[in-house]
């Protein structure tokens, strides 16, 4: 196998990206590789095979106060690598830019993705 000078940048970066990880968090705490939240249930959308049945639910959102409180506690117990925001639609909570705020103050290593169609980001401030 030849590893050319590229290769060898590309894994000296991802090393100084995980060096700066673990200098980042509270090592007493356990690891929690994977945690997802949903912060609506109703989807903009009306796919037949939705798996979380997006289609038949009420505009439901979460309540901003409850969101800030449960990752707090989370990020109390835990440092959470990889935490996804997804609903139904998350987009379509009315507040979401401030949920995404909220996620990065209480979560600031963690990677964070929001699941969507991608079909509101335009009409996103």
């Amino acid at each position: 196998m030849i590893i050319t000078n590229s290769k060898i940048k590309c894994i000296k970066l991802q090393i100084k990206k995980l060096n700066n990880y673990i200098d980042s968090i509270n090592l007493s705490l356990p690891f929690l590789n994977y945690l997802e939240t949903n912060v609506v249930d109703h989807c903009n959308l009306n796919c037949k095979g939705c798996a979380h049945f997006s289609n038949i639910y009420d505009n439901n959102y979460v309540n901003l106060t409850d969101y800030e409180h449960d990752i707090k506690l989370i990020s109390q117990k835990f440092n959470v690598y990889y935490f996804r925001i997804l609903g139904g639609k998350p987009l379509l909570h009315p507040n979401f830019p401030e949920l995404l705020n909220i996620s990065r103050k209480i979560l600031p290593n963690t990677k964070i993705v929001v699941v969507s169609n991608g079909l509101l980001i335009d009409k996103l401030d």
